[in-house]
């Protein structure tokens, strides 16, 4: 019991230090509603795409296991429900959701992966490639 309060209590927490941050990292000026709201609009396009099915992988440009990074997998994974979203580029097609600067050619090439289409707003859409 004391361990999801504590759970609770971090994922509020980081989704506050989320909110506080997000407008700081380059979104764009036309705010809508709120931070949240700001974030899930960017994958209002992509979200149309028919490729996107049943699963999907996930490449952001933060560390794994910083807050920020974390609190960003999980608004990519509401945002773009009921397809689950995973960390990696293991699956077919693969989401970008950066805030600083993407990969270069190089480190896609290590992953296997090739833009199909970038949204604009740090969203772009991979293809995994043999």
């Amino acid at each position: 019991m004391f361990g999801s309060l504590a759970l609770a209590i971090a994922a509020l927490a980081a989704l506050i230090y989320l909110g506080l941050q997000i407008p700081r990292t380059g979104l764009p000026s036309g705010r809508t509603k709120d931070p949240i709201s700001d974030f899930n609009a960017r994958f209002d396009e992509i979200k149309q795409m028919k490729v996107l099915r049943d699963r999907v992988g996930y490449l952001g440009d933060k560390k794994p296991k910083d807050v920020q990074s974390v609190m960003a997998f999980m608004l990519t994974q509401y945002a773009l429900a009921p397809v689950v979203v995973e960390q990696g580029n293991a699956r077919a097609w693969v989401v970008g959701n950066f805030f600083t600067v993407p990969p270069t050619v190089e480190e896609l090439r290590a992953l296997n992966l090739e833009p199909v289409r970038d949204f604009g707003n740090g969203v772009v859409l991979y293809r995994r490639v043999p």
